[in-house]
């Protein structure tokens, strides 16, 4: 089971481009209305329904059952000199019965372009996870940065990939960290 859902995860993670132009699926109520507050709170006020529906397609790999959301960001820093400018940065929180994902976005309002970073925890068995190591380690398109008994970190070398793996006693976790960018259309404000 948790194999399945390693191998679901990993094709889950492909490039956020590639991600936009391959999933074809609508948006579903709560996900529409998570783009929508994510998008308003980073500051894009009329946001274009392809920047919604590309946004919507980065996220989609976290909408596992049961999910719920909650984000903070650089609003919310009371007392922080930059809560009010234009370049805005959000953490958005995303756990499921599946896995819990955690999407930084930060939104770049002169570029028109949002950097977009994706953590998702995924926990298991030991055996399991080991195994999972091994084969990706094993596999020529990762570079290994570290590994102890515990713990391993490999980079995938075609982008900016990295997966970390970590075992305590019998269980344990992988945590696939990935970086991209979106671009963001507006539609013009009306009269």
């Amino acid at each position: 089971m948790l194999k399945k859902a390693l191998l679901v995860a990993a094709f889950a993670l492909l490039p956020i481009g590639a991600m936009a132009q391959e999933r074809n699926s609508a948006p579903t109520d709560r996900g529409a209305e998570l783009v929508n507050s994510v998008l308003g709170e980073l500051g894009v006020r009329n946001p274009a329904p392809e920047t919604q529906a590309r946004f919507h397609r980065v996220l989609q790999f976290a909408f596992g059952t049961g999910w719920r959301y909650a984000f903070l960001g650089s609003g919310d820093m009371g007392s922080a000199k930059f809560k009010d400018d234009p370049v805005r940065t959000l953490e958005i929180i995303i756990p499921s019965d599946e896995r819990t994902a955690i999407v930084s976005c930060t939104y770049y309002p002169a570029a028109k372009q949002m950097m977009i970073s994706i953590k998702e925890i995924l926990a298991g068995d030991a055996t399991t996870i080991l195994n999972h190591f091994k084969e990706s380690k094993a596999d020529k398109s990762y570079s290994l940065i570290a590994e102890t008994d515990h713990m391993g970190f490999l980079r995938k070398t075609s982008n900016a990939q990295m997966n970390v793996y970590r075992i305590v006693g019998a269980a344990g976790s992988v945590t696939y960290v990935h970086f991209g960018m979106i671009d963001v259309v507006e539609t013009p404000a009306g009269p």
